[in-house]
């Protein structure tokens, strides 16, 4: 019997000590949040880089700058001059007022619309300027950025006392050919009598540049003029004598041998 009672009391006691360790682990799970799938799916989704911003910062384009000095042989130099367009990227009004030989007139804020004039030259050459080297800058980068190739930027007419400074106004051969079709100008062919001879542009009179003295006084003055000869560079003798005497001159950049728009059929 006592025996009985012991081993009775020893399993109370084992139950009793089993549900305290149960009641215990519940009262742990009731404490703990529960998770769902929807807690579980936001806590990934946490965990998950956020994706880096985007840069915009835009590539500088390094700018090639030209020596007042080296652009002032260039176009002394009428081989040289030859291989370089230039561009006067300043207003029209500044550029009737004086700037650099052979320069052609395209005011920077007109460069973009007007780069079909300048197609040909994406592979040459090509200088800008303006009064100041930092005035041309931004004219030089829209040419970069639409595909010209070999750039510089030259010091301003502020920057440097050029000795070619003009006011022969200088055009490319497609608006050369077009403005001599319209009769609103007297032609003159600078070139040799003997090319002359062999064909010349419709209306155009053979002042040959070493002549232009004894001829010019004969030259009528109720027109506008156009000058033109091989390459532009005999012409533009006889264009700028007459624009030092007040006249309007419009010399062709590069001749006949350049631009097969030229019409010289008549002979």
């Amino acid at each position: 019997m006592k025996k009985s009672n012991k081993l009775l009391a020893l399993l109370l006691v084992g139950t009793l000590a089993l549900q305290a360790c149960g009641n215990k682990t519940d009262e742990t799970k009731k404490d703990e949040p529960a998770t769902t799938t929807e807690d579980s799916a936001t806590t990934e989704d946490n965990k998950e880089e956020k994706p880096a911003e985007e840069k915009t910062e835009t590539e500088e384009v390094e700018v090639k700058e030209m020596t007042g000095e080296d652009l002032d042989k260039i176009e002394e130099d009428n081989k040289q001059k030859e291989k370089y367009l230039v561009i006067d990227v300043r207003s029209e009004d500044d550029y009737k007022n004086g700037h650099i030989k052979h320069a052609i007139s395209i005011p920077a804020e007109d460069l973009e619309s007007r780069l079909a004039e300048i197609e040909g030259w994406k592979d040459k050459s090509v200088v800008v300027y303006a009064n100041k080297a930092d005035d041309s800058k931004e004219a030089y980068k829209t040419l970069a950025a639409n595909g010209f190739t070999d750039l510089y930027n030259a010091a301003g007419l502020e920057d440097f006392t050029y000795t070619t400074v003009t006011k022969v106004k200088t055009v490319l051969g497609k608006e050369f050919k077009d403005l001599a079709a319209s009769g609103d100008y007297t032609i003159i062919d600078a070139r040799d009598a003997k090319d002359y001879d062999a064909g010349h542009m419709p209306g155009a009179i053979n002042i040959p540049s070493d002549k232009i003295d004894e001829i010019y006084p004969t030259l009528p003055t109720d027109k506008q003029f156009l000058t033109y000869c091989y390459s532009g560079n005999k012409s533009f003798v006889i264009a700028n004598k007459l624009a030092e005497d007040g006249h309007e001159v419009i010399n062709a950049f590069d001749g006949t041998k350049e631009y097969e728009e030229f019409d010289l059929s008549e002979k």
